[in-house]
């Protein structure tokens, strides 16, 4: 006997939490189903690893910014290849 469950009763029984950590790009999000799922999912190896990658660029972030070194925007590193854009713009030579 096979009992028809609606579509909401689906998507309620598997929640899925976005993993901030892992999702390197926004059109292809890391879902990880709640509960145990997402416990082991946080203890693997590449979690692991990308978190302490993302810790480690806020914090030289940080420190660029302390010295005065932090100043570049994106648009100048997005601009890099443009011709027009100036090397001492960008550099600060």
């Amino acid at each position: 006997m096979l009992i028809a469950c609606s579509p909401t009763a689906v998507l309620l029984a598997r929640r899925k939490i976005l993993c901030p950590v892992c999702t390197v790009d926004e059109a292809l999000p890391v879902m990880i189903e709640e509960g145990s799922q997402w416990e082991a999912h946080a203890r693997t190896k590449i979690h692991k690893r990308l978190s302490a990658k993302r810790a480690e660029r806020k914090q030289r972030v940080h420190i660029l910014h302390a010295e005065g070194k932090g100043d570049k925007t994106r648009s100048d590193i997005d601009n890099a290849d443009d011709p027009t854009t100036s090397l001492d713009r960008l550099f600060g030579t």
